[in-house]
């Protein structure tokens, strides 16, 4: 004859294990979801409209006229509230080698971002004052931690350069 009470501790061991491994696949699962959503922010067709914007002031000799003034602060502006907002992945970057992949890409774009925007406020000199968007933003870089495959070897550091 079996025991009840035995019977009752293996249902309920089995049943904190299961809970266990959903909750990990649940919480993988969300961690790349935000890394993905990070990405569709940078990638998206506003962002693109931004980055063209940035870019040509950036690649220009003279400043931008002063139709387009208006286009690029705001553009600027986006390339610093994006990457204010890479600092909520802080957590999800940080020893997690299932977003690895994600996460090296966001770098690259930030490095890119960085330079095309120190380059197109250089050559638009008093467009605006980014001063406490620019903090904020670089902040956000100072906090990102370098990225890790799950083995723990380091396959990309954070964006050393910073907004001007």
């Amino acid at each position: 004859m079996s025991n009840p009470n035995l019977t009752v501790s293996i249902i309920a061991i089995v049943l904190s294990v299961l809970s266990l491994i959903y909750t990990a696949l649940n919480d993988r699962r969300n961690r790349v979801l935000d890394a993905i959503s990070v990405l569709d922010r940078f990638t998206c067709s506003d962002m693109a409209k931004a980055r063209d914007i940035v870019g040509q002031a950036a690649h220009s000799e003279t400043p931008v006229a002063n139709s387009q003034k208006a286009d690029l602060r705001q553009a600027m502006f986006r390339f610093l509230w994006e990457t204010q907002c890479v600092a909520f992945l802080r957590k999800e970057i940080k020893g997690n080698s299932v977003i690895t992949i994600h996460a090296q890409v966001i770098y690259r774009h930030l490095d890119l971002m960085i330079d095309s925007f120190n380059a197109a406020k250089k050559n638009n000199v008093g467009l605006a004052d980014f001063s406490s968007s620019l903090k904020y933003a670089n902040t956000a870089i100072d906090k990102l931690p370098k990225i890790k495959t799950r083995f723990f070897r380091t396959v990309r550091k954070p964006p050393s350069k910073r907004f001007e």
